[in-house]
């Protein structure tokens, strides 16, 4: 093939090749209605240029677990071991994720309220610290029950900066 010339290809032969002709309004809601009727199909919100690359690494991963499982035990390099530790790499990275969405959110002063399906792995350390509050001494001050947000990150070992 050569040269490409505003959607157009020539190939060896001289002939030009069309690309399929951009869908109208019409055509693109009703395209994505009758996707939005399949159940293993969901649509995610974008706000962000970050949401991008994580939509794409997600379909991508989304992929590669599928074909893990279907391949799973047929050689000894995708045993079942050898996939069960990919599963929880995986487990562990959405662990990751929620966590780092909960600590954003007390930086923020929002309640986190995670995905179904996942807890908000700071309540326990909340809870915590409210019991460690109310237990105080009669005579010491009050303190604001919680806490902070750059007490949570400290406490996951993550620093702030020096602004912060």
């Amino acid at each position: 093939m050569s040269k490409s010339t505003k959607g157009q290809e020539k190939h060896e032969s001289g002939e030009k090749e069309q690309r399929k002709p951009r869908p109208t309004p019409e055509e693109w809601r009703e395209e994505r209605h009758k996707k939005s009727e399949r159940s293993d199909l969901a649509f995610i919100s974008r706000r962000t240029y970050d949401q991008f690359d994580f939509i794409g690494l997600l379909n991508s991963h989304d992929i590669m677990l599928h074909k893990l499982r279907l391949q799973a035990g047929r050689s000894r390099k995708l045993s079942f071991a050898v996939v069960a530790e990919i599963i929880e790499k995986s487990d562990k990275i959405k662990g990751d994720i929620n966590l780092l969405n909960a600590q954003i959110s007390r930086l923020l002063g929002d309640r986190y309220i995670p995905p179904r399906g996942f807890d908000d792995p700071l309540a326990k350390s909340d809870q915590d610290a409210d019991e460690a509050q109310s237990g105080k001494k009669a005579g010491a001050e009050k303190k604001s029950a919680g806490v902070t947000g750059s007490a949570i990150l400290v406490q996951e070992g993550i620093e702030l900066p020096a602004s912060a």
